[in-house]
C-alpha cells in the first residue's frame, strides 16, 4: 500500500509539473513577437530597442510598423514611436483592426494600451468589442 502511494504521489507531481511547463510555453508564444528593423540594441538589463522602419509582428496576424521600439521586460511594456500603424491587435475585451497614431504603448501582462495622437490630428481606430 505505501508502495502504491508512493508512486501515485510521484505520478501526480510528474503531472503537475508537466501542465506547469506546458503554460509557461503557452505563455511564451502568446508573448512572441518577430521584429524587423534597421537597427537593433538588446540590453542586458531586458531592454530592447529597435529603429528605422520597424516592423513587428505576432500572434493572430498581429502587425504594426513605426519609426521606433523600445521593449521593457522588467515592465512588460512595448512602446511604438512615430507614425504608427497598427492591425489586428486583440485584448480580452477589445480587438483594433487597424489604428493609426504617433505613440503606441501597450501594458502585455495587463492587457491593456494606450494611443497617442500626432500633431493636429487625431487617432483613428476602427474596432469592435
Amino acid at each position: 500500500m505505501i508502495f502504491l502511494s508512493k508512486i501515485l504521489l510521484f505520478f501526480c507531481t510528474y503531472l503537475i509539473l508537466q501542465i506547469s511547463s506546458s503554460k509557461s510555453e503557452l505563455q511564451e508564444a502568446f508573448n512572441s513577437f518577430l521584429l524587423t528593423s534597421d537597427e537593433q540594441f538588446h540590453s542586458d538589463k531586458g531592454i530592447t530597442e529597435a529603429t528605422g522602419n520597424v516592423i513587428i509582428e505576432g500572434k493572430n496576424n498581429f502587425k504594426a510598423t513605426a519609426d521606433k521600439i523600445i521593449f521593457e521586460k522588467e515592465l512588460s511594456k512595448l512602446h511604438l514611436k512615430g507614425n504608427v500603424i497598427l492591425n489586428n491587435f486583440e485584448t480580452e475585451e477589445i480587438f483594433i483592426e487597424n489604428a493609426v497614431g504617433n505613440e503606441f504603448i501597450i501594458f502585455l501582462d495587463k492587457g491593456s494600451f494606450k494611443f497617442l495622437k500626432k500633431d493636429n490630428e487625431r487617432v483613428k481606430t476602427k474596432f469592435r468589442f
